[in-house]
């Protein structure tokens, strides 16, 4: 683990070219790493350095031993050759952040299904754009397992929703669906529901390289492959954005960096300035599959271990992504990784999606307790598996979770150890404030009996009311 070391959130991961110069100067002579989560990592500084002070307001410098998760959108994905996303062609993803006013404690998403270069799932709060524009479904992921709400919420109410959840979180638990429904149902105005959430198939797609825009214009992708990234580099690349008057930089969730807009005219300027630096846009397909946090190098070296026997069997993992003691465990990847020390020998433990399909929710365990050979053997067999079972089913379908209305008949009674009175969460308390619909979790900390006195943490749930 790093000493010392900063972590650099943008939401969104928008850069403008002077912040990203900002964070390139801080880094010289330590380089710096981009996050699973469009952030920047910089190893071996404070995050009170000098050069750091200097950047914009909605740019947010901590601790990273001790930081918040930066706030995920595809935004940067929109336009790009097969994308096709309502929430970038309305400007939908840049007014949420706007109305969002600092980064949220949980791990938030915003996400179009429509694109392929970010994972949809990989927060605890989830918003997919839905089929109707303007509105979202929410997924929570709670004990690595998702749970699609029944409504779909409008933009305007994203970050109310991103508030009341966070307002009544207990840390560092989050609450769990049936709470969240009966919150957001109690404070917001739900004008549609939804049964279920449509996935189409789409391959993963990391536009590494040149593409052409939907608006005839360029973008150009450039992956590190997992190494530090060179604050010359990146200075004269922000020069150059500046020059051409591109106002922003996109970092993606797959550690790259996304310049889009590019005048046709004006590409051969990043031609140059990407081989002057020998920066390649050809990485192997192992390369581009494999999810690491850059900044752990321990984990890095394995991986690289691992590909250095892939190359030498000359076996293709097209299509299969494998991630590598992710943080989010929903990464994207198919195939989870999970590595300890054990005595002093490295231990793994191997994970896969049902039909290796990353639209199922939860993981299968493949093995446990695998050596670094016996690791390799299982990933031969599930690569196998992989071309022989992966699911070619166009449309897989998420089926919400019961409505507002269900839950409401079947809300917890919890019970008084002492005097036996009941508190119904259907019911609620109107004499004492206490609104029908309100959780017991929701009541507040000083709540007690009011025959009695007792305090609600002695309170127990007897059953489900009907």
């Amino acid at each position: 683990m790093m000493k010392s070391a900063t972590l650099i959130n943008s939401p969104g991961g928008l850069f403008t070219p002077k912040d990203l110069r900002h964070c390139a100067i801080a880094a010289q002579g330590h380089g710096l790493y981009l996050g699973q989560r469009q952030n920047i990592i910089i190893p071996d500084i404070a995050f009170n350095h000098s050069e750091l002070q200097k950047l914009s307001t909605s740019v947010y410098c901590e601790d990273y031993h001790q930081h918040r998760s930066n706030l995920v959108c595809s935004h940067a994905a929109g336009g790009l050759p097969g994308e096709d996303d309502w929430a970038y062609r309305n400007d939908a993803y840049l007014e949420i952040l706007a109305q969002i006013p600092s980064l949220p404690q949980l791990k938030v998403n915003l996400c179009s299904p429509e694109q392929s270069l970010f994972p949809l799932f990989s927060g605890q709060l989830n918003f997919i754009t839905a089929a109707t524009e303007g509105y979202w479904h929410l997924v929570v992921n709670i004990n690595n397992q998702r749970q699609l709400l029944p409504f779909l919420l409008r933009s305007n109410q994203v970050h109310q929703v991103i508030a009341l959840i966070e307002a009544n979180t207990r840390s560092p638990e989050l609450l769990d669906s049936k709470e969240i429904m009966a919150l957001l149902a109690g404070q917001l105005k739900i004008d549609s529901q939804q049964p279920e959430l449509a996935l189409h198939s789409r391959h993963l797609n990391d536009h590494e390289g040149f593409q052409q825009m939907k608006d005839g214009k360029f973008a150009l992708n450039i992956f590190s492959n997992h190494k530090r990234w060179d604050p010359k580099f990146l200075c004269e690349l922000c020069d150059l954005a500046d020059s051409q008057r591109l106002g922003r930089i996109y970092l993606t969730s797959g550690r790259s960096l996304l310049i889009k807009h590019i005048e046709e005219n004006l590409c051969f300027a990043w031609q140059n300035l990407i081989g002057r630096h020998n920066i390649t846009l050809r990485h192997s397909e192992q390369d581009l599959s494999w999810l690491v946090p850059a900044e752990k190098r321990t984990l890095v070296n394995i991986k690289e271990k691992i590909i250095h026997r892939l190359h030498a069997e000359g076996l293709s993992f097209q299509g299969l992504y494998i991630a590598l003691d992710p943080s989010e465990f929903d990464c994207g990847a198919q195939i989870i990784i999970s590595s300890q020390q054990q005595a002093g020998q490295e231990i793994y433990q191997v994970f896969h999606k049902k039909d290796f399909d990353y639209r199922h929710s939860g993981f299968l365990c493949a093995a446990s307790k695998l050596n670094f050979e016996e690791l390799l053997d299982i990933l031969y067999t599930l690569r196998e598996m992989f071309f022989e079972q992966s699911s070619r089913v166009d449309i897989v379908r998420m089926q919400a979770l019961p409505t507002a209305e269900k839950i409401a008949a079947t809300m917890a009674i919890y019970q008084c150890p002492n005097c036996f009175t009941q508190y119904h969460e259907k019911v609620g308390e109107a004499h004492r404030g206490i609104a029908p619909g309100t959780a017991f979790t929701q009541l507040p900390t000083d709540w007690c009996c009011e025959l009695c006195e007792t305090n609600k943490q002695y309170f127990s749930k007897v059953l489900s009311s009907l």
